[in-house]
């Protein structure tokens, strides 16, 4: 029983000093350390002690979440809270003005009310980053991006923000970015959202220099990408019935995520340097052996595509891990369409085969090497690896 005392005595002590080594450090850097937690939270360190009484007063970053276990929460709960706290936070001065803004509902049951949206925009003074996700549990229904669009330029953030996250939102304007006008844009990043209207939607940001698509539906459209200072894009779980044209002549690094290469119509990229690609191929021992040899003309053309590229990275998912052996590794089984077509590949490097487990005894047959190593003048040098990956 003493040993037991003692050893909760010392727990309790080493808790204190934790707690005394984070109330030591300057405010700012408080100040960083909240700015990741929801404001649910930032709230409760008030009570904290007197040092702490009005540090969340301050915090820079406001994250407004619905989390996971809180998603039965009704809506006039959540307005109440985000209301009151910026009521209580007091007036947006220049020592606690407010630089980046996150509203989350993705786990509840009801869509982010309009008004509310405008209530956070009107309170925050000059933003530099914006998150918007939309409910998944209510299905039919999407953050409107015109509405959302409309109350950004009110208040004047539309010439402020650096980063753009949203989620589960309807672009129902073709060219819903360029009209909006974000000057200072750099990064956008859109999940779940769909396209009704498609031509050109990224052109009309000028300085847009990172993009991402998550999981967004094209629907019956087609999707051109351009953009003069585009230097990173990657594509995840995009659903188009049309096609996807890529025009970047200063992107570096391409990364693609998806069931098939069949969306993607044309890659202008000049100045590629990194590609990541992971597509569906389907099970040439099943019924789908006709969609496979489509998916094989489909992933020869994203790879002429990728021609630029001195760092390919080839990543495969865990459920083909159990199927492949030496020769049923997809590349080994395209002999005929490899030598068919001269290599497009001119500066490449380095060929990286990635697996999420241990990497199996698996070799590039001759006609694959030269496939991707005949014509780059970098072959001397060339580096093939096989190893364990992140892929799920």
């Amino acid at each position: 029983m003493a040993a037991a005392g003692n050893s909760d005595g010392s727990t309790r002590r080493q808790a204190q000093e934790i707690g005394d080594r984070l109330s030591d450090l300057p405010d700012n850097i408080l100040h960083h350390i909240l700015s990741f937690l929801n404001t649910n939270y930032i709230v409760q360190t008030s009570v904290l002690s007197r040092r702490w009484r009005s540090q969340w007063e301050n915090v820079h970053a406001l994250n407004f979440e619905v989390l996971h276990h809180h998603c039965h929460v009704r809506q006039a709960k959540f307005r109440e809270h985000v209301v009151e706290f910026l009521s209580r936070r007091g007036g947006p001065d220049d020592s606690a003005a407010v630089s980046s803004v996150t509203i989350d509902v993705n786990n509840a049951a009801w869509e982010l009310e309009t008004d509310l949206f405008d209530t956070v925009m009107k309170y925050a003074r000059t933003l530099r980053r914006l998150g918007v996700h939309g409910s998944t549990l209510a299905t039919f229904f999407y953050a409107n991006f015109d509405e959302l669009a409309a109350s950004l330029t009110a208040h004047r953030h539309h010439e402020s923000l650096e980063a753009l996250e949203l989620g589960r939102c309807s672009l129902q304007n073709g060219d819903a970015f360029g009209s909006v006008g974000f000057g200072s844009l750099t990064n956008l990043e859109l999940r779940g959202c769909t396209f009704s209207s498609c031509c050109d939607p990224f052109v009309g940001i000028p300085r847009l220099n990172r993009l991402k698509l998550d999981s967004c539906s094209l629907s019956m459209c087609s999707l051109k990408i351009s953009g003069l200072e585009l230097l990173s894009l990657e594509i995840s779980g995009v659903y188009s019935v049309r096609g996807i044209d890529v025009v970047a002549p200063k992107l570096k690094s391409f990364v693609f995520h998806n069931y098939s290469a069949a969306c993607l119509e044309n890659l202008e990229l000049p100045s590629l340097d990194r590609a990541i690609v992971r597509v569906y191929w389907g099970d040439r021992r099943g019924p789908d052996a006709a969609r496979i040899q489509k998916n094989e003309e489909y992933y020869m053309k994203l790879l002429r595509g990728l021609h630029n590229a001195t760092s390919l990275t080839l990543r495969f998912d865990k459920i083909y891990y159990w199927k492949w052996k030496e020769h049923e590794f997809p590349f080994n089984n395209m002999k005929s369409a490899m030598e068919s077509e001269a290599s497009p590949f001119t500066r490449l490097k380095i060929l990286r085969v990635e697996y999420p487990l241990d990497p199996p005894p698996i070799t590039l047959h001759d006609h694959v090497i030269r496939y991707f190593f005949e014509r780059s003048s970098n072959a001397e040098e060339k580096i093939v690896k096989f190893e364990k990956g992140k892929t799920s």
